[in-house]
């Protein structure tokens, strides 16, 4: 949780191979988005996607990030 009070984009995911982390109020709450059914890798790919793709203010729309992140 210090990290993503930090303003570093933390994104808890699932670990077993058909697994799912839902997106749930507390993660939310804490400012961590939901991995959903992706992998670390496809997550750590996306993430820097995002951040390549961003304008030069620094700062990344999580809530919009959360929405996109099931549909990769």
């Amino acid at each position: 949780m210090r990290a993503a009070q930090a303003g570093v984009v933390v994104v808890q995911a699932p670990r077993a191979p058909r697994d799912t982390v839902p997106v749930q109020r507390f993660l939310a709450a804490d400012g961590l988005l939901a991995g959903g059914d992706l992998a670390p890798p496809k997550l750590r790919i996306a993430l820097m996607l995002e951040i390549a793709g961003h304008d030069a203010s620094g700062e990344i729309d999580l809530q919009r990030l959360q929405t996109r992140l099931p549909a990769l």
